[in-house]
């Protein structure tokens, strides 16, 4: 008997195999030579099957049917049929891509859009229904454990994050996930939709509020269900959004909120971002910082003119050094948050003055000298070396006092980001998983409730798999749970393909540990790094410059910045960046890199730039054209169009309708 398998043929290779069969048989009935002949082929409404009926030419019996795929009267379906389409939705296809795919691009008919959304409706129990049991598989785990084990039911670690469906605080859907931060298990996941009618989701109900407000709710629904089962949950992490974090002090006062250090490094990042665009404080900042004396008095150095790339205020190198730095310090304090705020004030106070000694101390996190040979380790130069210095140090006033106050924040808030048994924390294990779910369902399309849960719990189901091989085994995949629980035959090469996608997988993953892959991915980000300076140099060689109006003029190859450098400070740890001041010595899987300043990465780039095929060499021309988006044709920066009040060429309406009217 013939394995269960699927396969792709074309209609008329039926034909050449029944020709093949009258080469060799004969019509049963006595007396007729008659041969078998198609009678009539339905492939309409079959879901890509085919049914053909064969009959005797010579006699009214002896007929023959072909069916593509087995046919469950009961059910009324074809299996087959069901099975494509059930394939398409677990790999997150609407109908428009099945009916695109299959009948746009082969011609094949396919089920109509209701039986489709039939379908999806039947699929949806049986994968959330899949994806509860690994929930509960996950606490009751915990449950198991010690009591007195931190990571038990008891003495709870956890991790959460909510994710929009589409992009902005306007979407109209979004998930609420939390994990076990020990184990990373998928502890529960709440959806909340703001539209939806089907039934077979009716027992989530429409979220009335805001979609600002949907993370803070979601938290409340999941802790209320997991306080009422008996949980106690020790540390929370989580980023910045403080809805989620009013949640959990509401149900557990006695537990601690710990920040992710990824997104404190972002947030830290884009307050000096925001700062380096002021040349003066704000009134509302003097009052929020009212401990501060003289913030008024302090204006930038650069007032009235533009900025240049050694200026000495916030830049963009200088952000990014900055960002850097506030990662280093956070990995080399380990679990002492102590230590963790003395370096963070240390930065503000002294080091990103070009201060590295003074009456009471020293920065204890670098050397006195930079090494030249490029073999000393960052903490023990041996050679020569030269003296250290900062590389990008601020002189002016106004930006040394806002990194200074920037820095004391962040000092101020040192128990919230070191832990003291688990030293800095992240949320990566519930955003890893909302990096899943966009390849399951798309930002770009506006889902009701039931096929953005059935999408989202896909997403989620893929997403728990590396939880799953370490509990369940290599063999095991969701995609066999959904096919048994809908009474759909697994095609055969099913099981075996996902043993050994999941094998490949693991394989990979273990690989995305070694060193070596680490280097290559820091070997990545800086070729990417001198390849965005290479380009910015080949714009500014062009007659014509277009630019957003944010880059300011520097002299020579100088880059003034753009602004657009972003640093994730997870991901920090593997830059390998040279012009790291504090040294990260334990964390650095770079070899052969000094810890010296910005030359070494200019003379890297410009060898680059020797390589290449673009010019090296650009004549200056006497006429460049600037195209901008942030001046007007009067000159002014201001304001964009001669429509504006403020541009001195604006005429009222009245006046340009006399104006034509004269003309």
């Amino acid at each position: 008997m013939m394995a269960r398998s699927v396969f792709i043929a074309f209609g008329e290779s039926v034909g050449f195999l029944v020709d093949q069969v009258n080469d060799k048989r004969t019509c049963s009935t006595e007396g007729c030579n008659g041969i078998l002949v198609p009678s009539s082929v339905q492939r309409v409404g079959l879901g890509g099957n085919m049914r053909v009926e064969f009959q005797c030419s010579g006699c009214v019996g002896g007929g023959v049917n072909f069916d593509s795929s087995t046919f469950v009267r009961e059910g009324k379906r074809q299996l087959l049929g069901h099975s494509v389409a059930l394939s398409f939705i677990l790999n997150g296809q609407t109908y428009e891509k099945y009916s695109q795919t299959l009948c746009l691009g082969l011609g094949i008919p396919v089920f109509s859009e209701d039986t489709y959304t039939g379908i999806l409706k039947k699929a949806y129990p049986h994968i959330h229904a899949v994806l509860n049991r690994q929930i509960q598989r996950a606490r009751m785990d915990m449950k198991e454990m010690d009591p007195s084990k931190v990571g038990s039911w008891k003495r709870a670690v956890t991790s959460g994050d909510g994710v929009y469906h589409t992009r902005g605080y306007h979407s109209k859907n979004m998930s609420v996930l939390l994990v076990d931060y020990k184990e990373n298990g998928l502890l529960a996941a709440v959806h909340l939709c703001m539209r939806g009618k089907d039934i077979t989701t009716q027992d989530i109900p429409l979220f009335p509020g805001t979609s600002k407000a949907a993370e803070g709710y979601g938290f409340e629904l999941i802790w209320e269900e997991l306080k009422n089962d008996g949980i106690k949950v020790e540390v929370h992490w989580q980023d910045g959004d403080s809805t989620s974090s009013k949640s959990f002090t509401e149900y557990f006062p006695d537990g601690k909120v710990m920040y992710c250090g990824g997104h404190v490094g972002r947030a830290h990042g884009k307050q000096l971002e925001k700062m380096a665009a002021c040349k003066k404080f704000t009134l509302g900042y003097q009052q929020k910082h009212s401990k501060y004396k003289g913030l008024d008095k302090l204006v930038c150095h650069c007032m009235g003119k533009k900025h240049k790339p050694t200026c000495g205020c916030l830049s963009p190198k200088c952000i990014k050094q900055m960002k850097i730095n506030h990662f280093a310090a956070l990995v080399q304090s380990g679990t002492d948050h102590e230590l963790y705020a003395k370096r963070m004030r240390v930065l503000g106070e002294y080091h990103s003055k070009n201060i590295h000694s003074w009456k009471d101390g020293q920065c204890d996190f670098h050397s006195d000298k930079r090494c030249t040979c490029k073999k000393c380790t960052p903490l023990d130069v041996q050679c020569e070396g030269k003296p250290y210095s900062t590389s990008h140090p601020l002189t002016c006033p106004m930006h040394s006092m806002a990194y200074k106050i920037e820095v004391e924040e962040r000092a101020a808030k040192s128990r919230d980001v070191i832990h003291p048994d688990m030293g800095r924390g992240h949320s990566n294990y519930p955003e890893a998983r909302n990096n899943v779910l966009i390849r399951y369902r798309s930002k770009s399309i506006s889902l009701n409730r039931l096929a953005y849960c059935t999408w989202t719990d896909i997403g989620l189901l893929q997403g728990n798999m590396t939880w799953c091989y370490k509990k369940y085994g290599g063999q095991y995949h969701w995609v066999t749970e959904v096919y048994t629980a809908m009474e759909l035959p697994i095609p055969e090469g099913v099981v075996e393909t996902a043993k050994k996608r999941n094998e490949v997988r693991m394989q990979r993953l273990e690989v995305m540990k070694t060193e070596k892959a680490k280097d290559r991915r820091i070997a990545l980000k800086v070729a990417r790094a001198m390849a965005q300076e290479e380009r910015k140099r080949w714009n500014k060689g062009r007659r014509v410059q277009h630019t957003y109006g944010d880059e300011e003029a520097g002299d020579g190859n100088e880059d003034a910045g753009d602004g657009n450098e972003e640093t994730d400070g997870e991901g920090m740890e593997e830059t390998g960046d040279n012009e790291t001041d504090v040294d990260i010595e334990s964390e650095s899987s770079s070899s052969g890199s000094d810890s010296g300043s910005s030359d070494g990465e200019d003379d890297e780039a410009d060898n680059l730039l020797s390589e290449t095929a673009m010019p090296s060499k650009i004549r200056k021309r006497a006429t460049v054209v600037s195209i901008t988006r942030k001046t007007c044709v009067c000159g002014g920066s201001d304001h964009m169009r001669r429509s504006s009040k403020k541009c001195p060429q604006y005429k009222p309406r009245q006046q340009k309708e006399s104006n034509l009217s004269k003309a």
